[in-house]
């Protein structure tokens, strides 16, 4: 599942360097430049992969919620059920 959603992030982020980049200037009252820059033009990521990504979160956010169920579960039988008190 980690591994699913990390693929998807990746390559969603390796098709963004094929997107346009903008080259940037403001201009002072005198038109001269005074600053320049270089923007890309991103995100422009595809509905279909946008759905499928959140997908990917909210199954690695519940199977993180039961992880975490589990371990609880786990550490109070270890105490013996007595919350951690010697």
């Amino acid at each position: 599942m980690i591994e699913r959603a990390t693929t998807q992030a990746r390559r969603i982020v390796f098709e963004q360097e094929k997107d346009p980049i903008v080259d940037v200037f403001a201009l002072n009252a005198n038109g001269e430049v005074t600053e320049a820059g270089t923007l890309p033009l991103f995100p422009v990521v595809p509905r279909g992969d946008r759905e499928q990504f959140f997908t990917s979160i909210s199954q690695l956010t519940q199977w993180h919620k039961e992880l975490i169920t589990i371990l609880d579960k786990l550490m109070l039988s270890q105490d013996g059920g007595n919350g951690g008190e010697a």
